[in-house]
């Protein structure tokens, strides 16, 4: 599977007719198999989607063109390793952020938009302005702009009272509000005015897009995000992301040029999602935290033991383990030999040599190659879509570093259609490691993705 795009959008548009509109729109995005959440309510509409990129799309597109009021609505993207929602919910709502005040429609009045950038140069030239936190309190624990006053509220719910409360010290001030994303701050700059504080603003796209656009100057602490991550620092990496790429920020793998035996590790890598510096060198070897390793089987334990955050690689009952290492073995002691001398020979041929037929020990080694092929058929025919589990274990990589080098190499030179179920584990393999090369989080992007020479 490939990477899973999570998007976020809102506005705030009048919608009629809401129970048939929402079932049209749950309808298109189960059918293009989403996940997440969607509020629709009078106000207008708020959502939270994943899926796959193409698909996911395709929808917004629909939805944005097809519900009036969404035309030029921009989504903010992310991705992901996984879906992060279990299911597909449209929900009728009286508000898409719930402050109790459905009578306040930012859709007629709203503060004026205040851009990232802006804010940072009036923290910069000291402008006097109030500013103001519409978050809840356990958010403001993660941190905050510097200054920011805040109502100590547990729930949105709570800020128009506490606002009125404040209303008559904020009226002849400068005041920008603001909040994570930007929709609190659309319904509290409305509520602001309708108290008589004129001079409104609201941090336009919230702390997310001041981080985005400015690294976070003047903002103290994290974002909390209502996520797996907790929080995001103003690189907009969380603490475990941050973590991660300090663990891996002297792993060091060397390999040998066009090397099936040690291109499994850099799969395994791969795979697993592990960023990592690539060199190359006569010999493999794996260098990490002072620990340096030679041996390609030592190097996969290793993996799996020091990176227990990441896909393991390794089935995790003795038996399981028994057939991983002896599908292993046998690639070694059988498909690896085989494999690297129809390779070899391959390589020495003319054009014309290579397009005549088998003949001798030429011939004796396809039939050898193709016998080793049905052999790596028979887990896969018993509905199983990797060699031991239904994900993929060392034993895959072992296979597949020897199988797509063949495939460079022309093999099979014939009725390839055979090895139809090899094939289609090979895509399987090559789409688990296309996933662990494309996660959201920065850290996992690596430099030197290519486990194979152009």
């Amino acid at each position: 599977m490939g990477p899973i795009l999570n998007v976020s959008f809102y506005r705030f548009t009048r919608l009629d007719d809401l129970a048939r509109l929402r079932e049209r729109v749950k309808a298109r995005a189960a059918e293009a198999g989403l996940k997440g959440t969607i509020l629709l309510a009078e106000e207008g509409i708020n959502g939270f989607l994943a899926g796959s990129p193409e698909r996911l799309r395709s929808y917004l597109s629909w939805l944005f063109a097809e519900v009036p009021g969404l035309a030029g609505l921009e989504p903010k993207e992310s991705f992901s390793a996984d879906i992060p929602f279990t299911r597909l919910l449209v929900k009728l709502k009286r508000e898409i952020i719930t402050m109790g005040r459905p009578e306040v429609n930012p859709a007629t009045k709203t503060g004026r938009n205040l851009p990232a950038r802006e804010l940072k140069r009036w923290y910069d030239e000291k402008k006097d302005f109030v500013i103001v936190d519409t978050r809840n309190v356990y958010e403001i624990a993660q941190g905050a702009f510097a200054g920011a006053i805040h109502y100590d509220i547990e729930t949105f719910r709570e800020f128009p009272e506490k606002l009125a409360d404040e209303a008559a010290k904020l009226r002849d001030k400068t005041v920008v509000m603001y909040c994570t994303g930007g929709i609190r701050c659309e319904k509290a700059t409305a509520l602001a005015m309708d108290l008589g504080i004129r001079d409104v603003f609201q941090l336009e796209g919230g702390i997310l897009k001041y981080f985005e656009e400015t690294g976070g100057a003047h903002y103290e602490g994290d974002c909390f995000v209502f996520d797996h991550r907790t929080a995001v620092d103003p690189s907009l990496e969380s603490k475990s992301e941050r973590a991660f790429r300090e663990k891996t920020a002297d792993l060091v793998a060397t390999f040998p040029p066009n090397d099936p035996m040690s291109a499994r590790v850099e799969i395994a890598l791969q795979t697993k999602g592990i960023p990592y510096a690539r060199e190359s060198a006569a010999d493999f070897g794996l260098r990490h935290g002072g620990r340096a390793i030679g041996s390609i089987a030592e190097a996969l334990e290793y993996l799996d033991e020091a990176f227990p955050e990441t896909p393991s690689l390794s089935p995790d009952r003795p038996e399981r383990i028994a057939r991983m290492a002896e599908w292993t073995a046998w690639v070694d002691r059988e498909l690896a030999p085989a494999a690297k001398e129809w390779i070899e020979l391959r390589g020495k041929l003319s054009p014309e040599e290579r397009s005549a037929p088998s003949v001798g020990e030429s011939l004796a080694l396809e039939i050898r190659l193709e016998k080793l092929l049905y052999r790596l058929k028979t887990p896969l025919q018993r509905s199983r879509r990797f060699l031991v589990l239904d994900a993929p274990t060392r034993a895959d990589l072992a296979a597949y570093a020897w199988v797509r080098a063949l495939r460079a190499a022309d093999f099979p030179r014939d009725y390839p259609e055979r090895f139809a179920l090899v094939w289609d584990w090979m895509a399987a393999v090559e789409g688990e490691i296309e996933a662990g090369l494309n996660p959201a989080p920065k850290v996992l992007r690596r430099a030197g993705s290519s486990i194979w020479p152009n």
